[in-house]
């Protein structure tokens, strides 16, 4: 089905782009411009998956080897960012995939202008960094 090869398309761009932002100087500046960028696109992706679920396709089954790919992105990400002092080291996965997930369902839910969308992820991002102390 169309729609569903668009869907693993996306999650398969979003896990090359992970991969290509590995090599960036900036571990910090990669960690949460992925973020964003999964927020971003948390709405086009909930919509087509809606579409499919509607059509009967099982939408997870199609997606498990793409969305594997960009939770281990993720994780590669994080473990970066925490290596270069950029994201706090008590910061795991499940709570950074727990932080992404309701930012993305916020973002869908609520229709996320630009500016909101700007405040909400910097107060998240905010909690992500380390602690001044």
């Amino acid at each position: 089905m169309l729609y569903e090869a668009i869907l693993v398309d996306r999650m398969e761009r979003l896990a090359e782009r992970s991969v290509a932002l590995l090599e960036t100087e900036d571990a910090g500046a990669a960690f949460f411009g992925f973020f964003a960028e999964i927020v971003d696109n948390a709405s086009r992706m909930k919509a087509m998956a809606d579409v499919l679920a509607d059509a009967g396709v099982d939408v997870k089954a199609g997606m498990s080897e793409a969305g594997a790919a960009v939770r281990s992105a993720v994780e590669a990400l994080l473990i970066r960012a925490q290596q270069a002092g950029a994201v706090r080291e008590d910061l795991r996965l499940p709570e950074l995939l727990a932080l992404l997930g309701a930012a993305c369902l916020a973002a869908e839910r609520n229709q996320w202008e630009p500016g909101l969308r700007d405040r909400t992820l910097g107060v998240v991002f905010d909690g992500c960094r380390p602690q001044q102390r």
